[in-house]
């Protein structure tokens, strides 16, 4: 379900609506034991075939500054298949995919850096004018990387979120390949559902 929400009377309009109350006794149980300050969380941006939260839409600007990425993976199941991939050597299988569609990636990075901007709201404009050290640390594409002529990918997690947040990514039949199933096949006994998996 997407849409235009704003966040508070004076913040920037979502694409997702807020975070229920629901949403976030679920995200409590999703993230124990992970680090990640709940303050940040804007909205859902995906959920799995079973209605949980899969991926967190976040405020660019924390209340320690600048949060260097806009999506979260949030679902445990998919938090462990990243991670396997991860230790198989998935990052750089990724970053050599992604070299040879390095124009692609360049132009979703730049999309990336705008729409994390645009989630500032006005925000932005102060930033940019009285706090430019801010404003520079929003300047990165996913995950905050500096955009350059090289492909660097921080971590699978990161492209998941992406990918599964936007509906979009350079290298979404790649990530689609490797990351399935995209849903676990029992919630009630994962921290989703209140079970201890």
């Amino acid at each position: 379900m997407t849409g235009r929400f704003r966040k508070g009377a004076q913040g920037p309009l979502l694409p997702f609506p807020p975070l229920s109350s629901a949403d976030r006794v679920t995200l409590g149980c999703q993230m124990k034991g992970r680090r990640f300050d709940g303050s940040l969380a804007l909205a859902v941006s995906c959920r799995c075939r079973w209605g949980y939260p899969q991926v967190l839409l976040c405020d660019p600007l924390g209340r320690k500054g600048p949060f260097p990425t806009s999506f979260w993976l949030t679902c445990p199941h998919l938090d462990r298949v990243a991670a396997l991939l991860e230790a198989q050597g998935g990052v750089r299988e990724l970053e050599v995919f992604l070299e040879a569609h390095r124009d692609r990636w360049r132009a979703y990075q730049v999309r990336q850096v705008l729409f994390r901007q645009g989630l500032l709201g006005r925000r932005g404009t102060f930033l940019r004018r009285f706090r430019p050290a801010f404003w520079q640390g929003l300047c990165g594409g996913v995950g905050g990387i500096r955009l350059g002529r090289q492909v660097h990918v921080k971590c699978l997690h990161l492209q998941a979120a992406y990918w599964l947040g936007q509906g979009d990514h350079p290298a979404a039949a790649w990530l689609a390949e490797r990351l399935k199933p995209l849903s676990c096949d029992d919630p009630e006994n994962r921290p989703c559902g209140g079970g201890f998996s």
